[in-house]
This record gives C-alpha cells, sequence and structure tokens, in this order.
C-alpha cells in the first residue's frame, strides 16, 4: 500500500510529483507497520519516477533505472515485465496478487507539455498517459489514500498556493497505516527538475509494529517471499490459540487453530497425516461423526445409525 500524487498546473506548464515512505507488513490478513524507508519516488540519471507496489519488486525495478539506460518507453515495460515475470515464477502465489509493481513516471507530450505515464502488471505494463489540456489543472492519485487526498486538493485548486507546506497537509489528511513517514515532493518545469522537499508526515495514531509483536512468538526469518512464507508463528487473536506455518515459496497455510468454537485443522491443498500405535476417533458426547469426503462418507449418527455414503461400493478382503 503506498500513495502517489501528481498535480499538473497550467495545462502542463508545471508538474508536482509526490509521495510517502510507509511500508506495511500484511500477515494473515491483519497490517502492521514496518519501516518509513521505502524510497518510492526517486530522481534517476534520466528521469523522476514512483516505483512502488511489492517493494521487493519494485526495488529492483528502481535498481535497474539507476544503472541501465532505458532508451524508449517500451524499454520501460520491458523491465517491468521481465522483474514482475522473475518474482511470479519464485513465489507463485504472486500471481495471485494485483497491483504489485506499479509505476509514475512525469513526461512531455507532444506539445512540450507535462503529462503522467502509468503502468502497472494488472494491465500487462501496457503504458497510459494522463494530462491536462486547455491550460487546466489536473490531479492523479493512485490507491485508496489518494482518493482521500484527491478531493482535498481539487477543492483548493486556484485558493491555494501549491507549495510545500500545502502538499504537506494534504497528505496529512491520510495519515495512518497506509500512508506515512517521508513525504518526498518534486516539482518540475519547462526544463526539468527544479525543486524538491522532504518533510515528515506527522502521525496521529499509534500504529501497531511488526518489531514489536513478541519474537518468542515468531519463529524464522522466512525467506523474503509474499505473505511470510517459511515463517511459522504463534498468535493469540479474541477467542482462539493459533499455531500457523505459511510454506516456503508459496505461503499455503498450515495450521491449528483452538477456538471457542471448535479446533480446526488446515493444510492447504497438502494431505494431513497421523500416525500412532492405535487410533480413536470417538465423538465424547455421543454427537454426530463424518469421516470421508465430499464424493464418499461414513457418518455416524447421534441416534447410533451408522449410514454409509458412496457413489460405488467395493469390498475387498485382502
Amino acid at each position: 500500500m503506498s500513495v502517489c500524487v501528481v498535480v499538473i498546473e497550467g495545462g502542463g506548464n508545471k508538474l508536482h510529483i509526490a509521495a510517502e515512505s510507509r511500508v506495511i507488513i500484511n500477515r494473515d490478513g491483519e497490517y502492521f507497520h514496518s519501516n518509513d524507508d521505502a524510497k518510492k519516488l526517486q530522481k534517476y540519471p534520466q528521469c523522476v519516477a514512483y516505483v512502488s507496489g511489492a517493494m521487493i519488486l519494485a526495488e529492483e525495478v528502481s535498481s535497474i533505472l539507476n544503472t541501465s539506460p532505458i532508451r524508449t518507453i517500451d524499454d520501460l515495460s520491458a523491465v517491468c515485465q521481465s522483474v514482475y515475470n522473475k518474482y511470479i515464477l519464485k513465489y507463485p502465489p504472486l500471481k495471485e496478487m494485483k497491483y504489485i509493481l506499479k509505476l509514475v513516471m512525469p513526461v512531455k507530450d507532444e506539445n512540450g507539455k507535462w503529462c503522467i505515464l502509468y503502468m502497472d502488471d494488472v494491465g500487462g505494463f501496457d503504458s497510459t498517459f494522463y494530462g491536462a489540456y486547455d491550460a487546466q489543472d489536473y490531479v492523479f492519485t493512485i490507491n485508496s489514500s489518494g482518493e482521500i487526498i484527491r478531493p482535498y486538493i481539487e477543492a483548493r485548486l486556484g485558493i491555494k498556493k501549491m507549495d510545500e507546506l500545502f502538499m504537506l497537509e494534504a497528505f496529512s489528511e491520510a495519515v495512518g497505516m497506509k500512508c506515512g513517514g517521508t513525504l518526498t515532493h518534486f516539482v518540475l518545469y519547462d526544463d526539468g527538475l527544479q525543486e524538491e522537499y522532504y518533510n515528515i508526515i506527522k502521525d496521529t495514531e499509534v500504529l501497531k509494529k511488526w518489531s514489536d509483536v513478541n519474537k518468542l512468538q515468531v519463529h524464522g526469518e522466512g525467506d523474503g517471499g509474499p505473505n511470510g512464507s517459511g515463517i511459522g508463528w504463534l498468535k493469540k487473536p479474541n477467542g482462539s490459540i493459533d499455531f500457523i506455518y505459511h510454506a516456503s515459496n508459496t505461503a499455503k497455510n498450515r495450521s491449528v487453530r483452538l477456538m471457542d468454537d471448535g479446533v480446526f485443522i488446515n493444510s492447504e491443498e497438502k494431505e494431513v497425516t497421523v500416525t500412532a500405535k492405535d487410533i480413536n476417533l470417538l465423538s465424547s458426547t455421543g454427537g454426530a461423526t463424518k469421516l470421508g469426503n465430499s464424493l464418499a462418507y461414513i457418518e455416524c449418527k447421534s441416534d447410533g445409525t451408522m449410514v454409509f455414503h458412496a457413489k460405488r461400493f467395493d469390498f475387498n478382503t485382502d
């Protein structure tokens, strides 16, 4: 989750691009603050660009922009696609996620006016251009926090001066788990980048930090993949205690959850094997029991009736 805002003034004579630096971690649908050190918006040898999404991908694209010549938009698209392909092959669950690599770059149109080049994984890294025309102002944002900032800016365009303090005030409207840290703000004129500002977005609430999670409850550093692949931990949410492991590379869930309303064992897309000298599967209160799968199973009802369900019955004596 990250926020980028672009304001184009005077039909493209002047462009502001700003982004924050917060990085968050998603663990089983729960978000934690990781750090405020991401350099999502940077000056590169040939351009200014915002690159974000899953930071492991964004950082590799940023490294390439810093070290390799990118001559055309097709070159830029190919770099993004190559990095994306590399990581979905290494971490297959990434393929099920959207907007894990996004790029926003100020470019000049055929009339020499500033506009925005945008591409992402959902669009197959095809280039889309956004701009202001007829000497109008235009506001471009991405992500849900950007949709909080957009109306704040649009309501004040032409009324308040678009300066470093104004942009900081706008981002402060969306501060929280998904927006914060250092605000980087670049201003581009006809001849390129002329102004740059760096300010801290002050938090208004205490964030749940990944570094504050009890380290005795988190086991292993993982393999660097998304969603904690290769990591095991003990969680104590309200109403349960959970023993969880996310499989290496795939992050498939392996868990035992002791909950108020029962015990739940999950081995996502893999088998569960139980071995013992003797195995007893009994309902302690005389309740119903089922054993089998969706096509064939044995049902022991609470009234003592045993029911066999199957499409066919084969009895073998060997």
